[in-house]
């Protein structure tokens, strides 16, 4: 996984691993991902993904066997524009949550949320924020957390 944030927008590469965990195939099993960003100023309920939630279709699989699984790659933008800033000091940071949602056929969909991260060098310590001050770039150390 790797963020490019050219002046204009900021580019998630992911790896997404979907299982069918159930004990029947799954037909027509559809993937929607987006990004959004986290600000304490937004009810959280427009943060995260829900079941309910529209998004991008990104992926589609045709049938999915019991314990099968399969592994997706794609790119997702989401314009600077549109980015909730987080103003701390004189630093403008932005914290991107990738949000998922999978269905299949007439099955209830499910929805997880992920914030995305610069991976913090010290053990155990938290993901930090994307500096939106500092020149474009390429972040290759990225780190994700689920948020549900």
């Amino acid at each position: 996984m790797h963020l490019r944030r050219s002046m204009m927008n900021a580019s998630l590469a992911y790896r997404l691993t979907v299982i069918n965990r159930s004990g029947g195939a799954l037909e027509n099993v559809s993937i929607e991902a987006d990004l959004a960003t986290a600000h304490g100023k937004l009810p959280v309920e427009q943060q995260l993904a829900s079941p309910a939630s529209t998004l991008t279709p990104r992926h589609a699989i045709e049938r999915l066997a019991p314990g099968e699984r399969v592994e997706l790659e794609g790119e997702i933008q989401i314009p600077l524009s549109t980015v909730k800033v987080i103003q701390q000091g004189k630093a403008l940071l932005a914290v991107p949550l990738l949000r998922v949602r999978g269905s299949a056929g007439d099955r209830t969909a499910i929805a997880r949320t992920w914030v995305i991260g610069q991976v913090n060098p010290q053990p155990g310590g938290k993901l930090r924020p994307f500096r939106l001050d500092a020149p474009p770039q390429t972040y290759t150390a990225v780190g994700q957390r689920p948020l549900d």
